[in-house]
């Protein structure tokens, strides 16, 4: 046997133990310390209109058990009732064929044709926004996309959380239920087509509009608080692929719609997303103030209508 081959035995060799270890460390140990709850978010995935994504999507059921679900500092436990609480208010609401749309069709719930250029969000099931596709949703389990003319520009990942986990993981003030913000981020090379969205738009920009369609959802799910993911616990921030995003500065960009920092690292804010009196606004800026804010409420609701009539039907989630 040549040095050659022996080196890539060795290599190959320790390629899998690396793989046994992780498996165990990330998968195994962590399910048989957590199995009756896993047994209870089977049940949960296996149900009525759930069903169809756990064959689309297996590995599904496990992704709570890899450490990085949502936030860096959340733990398996809360992982894995999240996942579930997510689906369960769901299932009370969505149509046969959601999930087969969101992965097949990235569906249009809003859009606009202003000076010659169509701009859109679409719901679909978190993905990479480059060929070859494949499931990303491990920074939330909708995805929101902001495009125009057929170009994404901005991304937004969203999961409902029971309101109680979310004051007991993030410190956030007092709800029944609430809807965690995970992911906010530009495609690189878009910033001109971002700035003229922006100008099209009642000078709303794209990261902005996106937040309407999580109100929407709020509306329609009985959500009353948005979680907001911060600088330091969002997830893609230490990944090699980051570069490939236009950086966002989330801290920054809770603070501006009037949210609240939590002491662990999270924001949070009314999902009705109440505005300041327009009294404390200065005088010249009033006009632009509430043409924004009519643009903004107009967004929403065009959502929330268009949500019901096509994806979404039933009462409010118990």
């Amino acid at each position: 046997m040549t040095t050659v081959q022996s080196n890539l035995i060795a290599r190959s060799t320790v390629s899998i133990v690396s793989r046994v270890k992780m498996l165990v460390w990330q998968r195994a140990l962590p399910l048989a310390l957590h199995f009756r709850g896993h047994r209870r978010l089977l049940a949960t995935l296996n149900t009525g209109r759930i069903a169809p994504l756990s064959q689309l999507h297996p590995k599904m059921k496990y992704k709570y058990l890899r450490g990085n679900y949502l936030s860096k500092s959340l733990s398996v436990k809360d992982s894995q009732e999240i996942l579930r609480h997510h689906y369960i208010c769901l299932e009370s609401k969505i149509t046969p064929n959601f999930f087969q749309r969101l992965v097949d069709e990235f569906p249009v719930i809003w859009e606009s044709a202003v000076d010659g250029h169509h701009y859109r969000i679409r719901m679909a099931f978190p993905r990479n926004l480059h060929p070859p596709f494949r499931i990303v949703d491990h920074e939330g389990d909708l995805l929101m996309l902001f495009e125009v003319d057929d170009i994404t520009l901005y991304v937004m990942c969203a999961t409902i959380v029971p309101g109680q986990l979310a004051r007991r993981c993030w410190n956030t003030g007092s709800s029944d239920r609430a809807i965690f913000v995970g992911k906010i981020q530009g495609v690189k090379g878009t910033h001109e087509a971002m700035r003229a969205a922006t100008k099209a738009l009642s000078d709303v920009a794209p990261p902005r509009v996106l937040l309407c369609a999580v109100e929407a959802i709020s509306r329609i799910f009985g959500i009353d608080m948005i979680v907001g993911v911060s600088n330091k616990e969002q997830l893609s921030k230490n990944n090699a692929n980051y570069e490939a995003s236009i950086y966002f500065d989330y801290d920054t960009f809770w603070s501006t719609v009037g949210a609240h920092e939590t002491d662990r690292n999270a924001f949070f804010l009314d999902s009705s997303l109440p505005e300041k009196p327009i009294e404390l606004v200065q005088q010249k800026h009033r006009s632009r103030t509430l043409a924004k804010r009519r643009f903004r409420k107009g967004v929403t609701d065009e959502i929330q209508a268009n949500l019901m009539r096509d994806l979404f039907s039933g009462g409010t989630p118990d």
